[in-house]
C-alpha cells in the first residue's frame, strides 16, 4: 500500500512538475510575442510622429493662402498661377488617418491584454481609444468640410476643361466674382482654415503622447 502511495505521488509530483514547465514556457513565449509586439508598435509610432510633424508644417506653409483668399477683392491684381497654388492650398484635406494595424493586430490577438505591467497597457490603450481618436475625428470633419466646398464650387464656379485638374478658369469674370461675393464659400474656407489649425494643435499635442509610450516601451 505504502509502495503504490509512494508510485502515485511521483506521477503526481511529475505531472505537476510537467505544467509548472508548460507555463513557464508559455510565459516565456508570452513576453517574447509582447517585446516583438511592442517594437513593431514603437517603429509604428515613430512614423506617426514623422507625418505628423510633416503635417504641421504643411499647415503653416499654407496659411499665407488662406490670408490671400480671404483678403481677394475685385482690386486685386489677378495672378493666375499665384491665384491657383491659393485656391489649391485652401480647397485640399490636409493630414490622413494615422497607422493602426499594429495596435488593431496586438488588441484582436489579446497580446495587447498580456502586457503585465498594466501602466504600459493602459497608456498605450488611451493613447489609441482617445488620443487618435480625437485626431481621426478632426481629419474626418476636415474632409466633410471640402467635400460641401466641392459641391459649392460645381455650382457656383467655372472650371477649366483641361482634364488635368480642378483649377478653376480665371478668364471668366464671374469666378473673380464668386471669390469676394459668395458669403457661404467664404464662411467654409475661414471654417475650413480654424480646422487645419485645430488639426496642427492636435498634432502636436499627440506627437506628445506618442513620444511619452514610446518612452515607456524603452523602458519595458
Amino acid at each position: 500500500m505504502k509502495k503504490y502511495l509512494i508510485e502515485l505521488l511521483v506521477i503526481f509530483v511529475g505531472i505537476s512538475a510537467s505544467f509548472l514547465v508548460d507555463e513557464y514556457r508559455e510565459d516565456i513565449e508570452i513576453g517574447r510575442q509582447v517585446r516583438k509586439s511592442l517594437h513593431s508598435l514603437k517603429t509604428e509610432l515613430n512614423s506617426d510622429v514623422k507625418d505628423l510633424k510633416t503635417l504641421i508644417a504643411n499647415i503653416d506653409s499654407t496659411d499665407e493662402h488662406f490670408s490671400y483668399i480671404l483678403n481677394f477683392n475685385a482690386k486685386s491684381l489677378v495672378d493666375k498661377i499665384v491665384l491657383d497654388k491659393a485656391w489649391q492650398a485652401v480647397t485640399t484635406p490636409r493630414g490622413g488617418k494615422l497607422n493602426l494595424s499594429v495596435y488593431n493586430s496586438m488588441e484582436a490577438s489579446g497580446i495587447i491584454y498580456k502586457i503585465d505591467d498594466d501602466s504600459i497597457r493602459n497608456e498605450i490603450l488611451d493613447l489609441y481609444q482617445n488620443g487618435y481618436e480625437w485626431y481621426h475625428h478632426v481629419i474626418d470633419y476636415d474632409l466633410t468640410h471640402i467635400q460641401k466646398m466641392d459641391d459649392i464650387i460645381l455650382k457656383d464656379f467655372v472650371l477649366l476643361t483641361d482634364n488635368k485638374s480642378w483649377n478653376l478658369d480665371w478668364s471668366k469674370d464671374s469666378n473673380i466674382d464668386q471669390m469676394f461675393n459668395n458669403n457661404e464659400l467664404r464662411n467654409y474656407i475661414a471654417a475650413n482654415r480654424g480646422t487645419k489649425n485645430i488639426m496642427k494643435n492636435r498634432a502636436k499635442r499627440l506627437i506628445g503622447r506618442i513620444e511619452r509610450v514610446t518612452q515607456i516601451i524603452d523602458k519595458y
